[in-house]
């Protein structure tokens, strides 16, 4: 990951079809002559150029739309040959939009409670359109990994009305 004060281009997610491209240019790219992109990668690995905009000095960011949720998107900065082609400089990791729904990778779903005590948990039962109905969860929750077991306990205390 690039620190500030470096050039760096990075693509982050708001919902399945929008998405935010933030950089930063330092140096070897002139804003008046950069450019971006945002491509899509099929599973072929061929990519499909689906936006390009110019840089402008003024902004550091933009809103992109994407068609569909669940696929692979990369930026890609760089210069536009008097041919038209597109020469990469630097590109954003490869980053996967969100889907619609919570699809087959959600198998439990908590609602999530802040207290003056802080963050805490506690297990719902969801009706999901094609997979049924899911429990409330039992046993690791996702989260911190430095906090998971504090997690847990505080979760099962407000479960229990403990907290």
């Amino acid at each position: 990951m690039s620190q500030r004060g470096e050039t760096q281009l990075v693509l982050l997610w708001r919902d399945p079809e929008v998405g935010y491209v933030y950089w930063e240019l330092v140096g070897e790219v002139r804003p008046r002559e950069a450019w971006a992109r945002l491509v899509r990668i099929h599973a072929d690995e061929r990519y499909e150029e689906l936006e390009r905009w110019r840089i402008e000095e003024a902004l550091s960011g933009r809103f992109v739309r994407v068609d569909q949720g669940r696929e692979r998107y990369r930026a890609e900065l760089g210069v536009v040959g008097p041919d038209g082609s597109f020469d990469i400089h630097i590109s954003s990791e490869v980053s996967e939009a969100p889907g619609r729904g919570p699809g087959q990778g959600a198998p439990r779903f908590v609602r999530v409670r802040l207290s003056e005590r802080g963050l805490g948990w506690e297990p719902t039962e969801h009706a999901h359109p094609t997979l049924g109905r899911f429990l409330p969860g039992v046993g690791e929750r996702p989260g911190s990994t430095t906090h998971g077991s504090e997690q847990t306990k505080r979760g099962d205390e407000l479960h229990r009305g403990n907290a």
